[in-house]
């Protein structure tokens, strides 16, 4: 595995891609890496050629000190799993490196950022989508790999492909948990036993809205507040989102006639967390 350490790195590594003759799959990680993240990697292993692995805590997602420090004392670790994995290139870029004190430049999404927006923090979404786009032209990826409990991630990323004529193919891969039903996350690691307690909760409403759905429960106002009932009052859980929408183009469902996705974006704790589903109506 070869790690990039600097642009000249870079350069030679996507010059080896620009035939088109072989393909470069990219997986985006903040560190701590898990199954998760293994089950991505190994996805883009099956498509294509090599592999590159970039690790970066971004500051949209992470601002605490006490966090920074544990991902930076994972890297070796970090490193290490790459390495059996089989990756081909690891980057690991500092803020100084994408966000420099005099970093202006930021992408946002327009009118769909304003659904965004009712889902995450225009500071969440913004970072995201800008990071995304900076890691696509510094690397030049055929494919880019996303989880779907990261599903507003996903959409983001397809947005800036068709809207900027990147190109890059987005390929959504199943959410991997743990064996209580968690999804993994960087912050999964983090969780002691209270947060991971609460942030069970969040999946235990997610299913039984499954539940009802397939049950043929239509209405989405009954199905959220049911949900709500079920995650209750934490003092570790603050639920930003919670919601039953389109797949496609996140507006909000009444009743759910059409395939449907069931989203939740909470805190536990100091750390975000998010979990989701898509629900598949049969037609008729």
């Amino acid at each position: 595995m070869k790690i990039l350490e600097s642009p000249d790195q870079i350069l030679e590594m996507t010059a080896r891609f620009q035939s088109g003759e072989t393909k470069l799959g990219f997986v985006s990680a903040m560190g701590l890496l898990h199954e998760g993240h293994l089950a991505l990697i190994r996805k883009a292993r099956e498509m294509a050629d090599s592999v590159l692995v970039m690790v970066y805590a971004n500051p949209a997602l992470v601002q605490d000190d006490e966090t920074l420090l544990r991902l930076k004392e994972q890297r070796p670790a970090d490193i290490e799993l790459l390495a059996s994995e089989g990756v081909d290139y690891a980057c690991f870029p500092g803020r100084k490196e994408l966000h420099p004190k005099d970093h202006r430049t930021h992408v946002r999404l327009d009118k769909l950022d304003q659904r965004f927006r009712g889902i995450e923090t225009d500071q969440y979404l913004t970072g995201l989508a800008t990071v995304y786009l900076q890691a696509m032209n510094l690397f030049r990826p055929n494919f880019v790999f996303v989880a779907q409990k990261n599903y507003l991630d996903f959409l983001i990323l397809k947005r800036l492909i068709r809207d900027l004529d990147v190109r890059t193919e987005p390929v959504l891969s199943p959410t991997v948990r743990d064996e209580n039903g968690l999804p993994y996350s960087s912050f999964h690691g983090l969780f002691g036993d209270a947060e991971k307690g609460v942030a069970l909760k969040v999946c235990q409403a997610l299913g039984a809205a499954r539940e009802e759905l397939m049950a043929g429960e239509k209405s989405a106002v009954r199905i959220i507040q049911r949900m709500q009932e079920l995650m209750g009052r934490e003092p570790l859980l603050h639920v930003r989102f919670v919601g039953i929408l389109d797949p496609g183009n996140l507006e909000p469902l009444e009743r759910v006639t059409r395939d449907a996705l069931v989203y939740v974006v909470a805190h536990v704790g100091r750390f975000r967390f998010t979990d989701n589903f898509i629900f598949h109506v049969q037609q008729d």
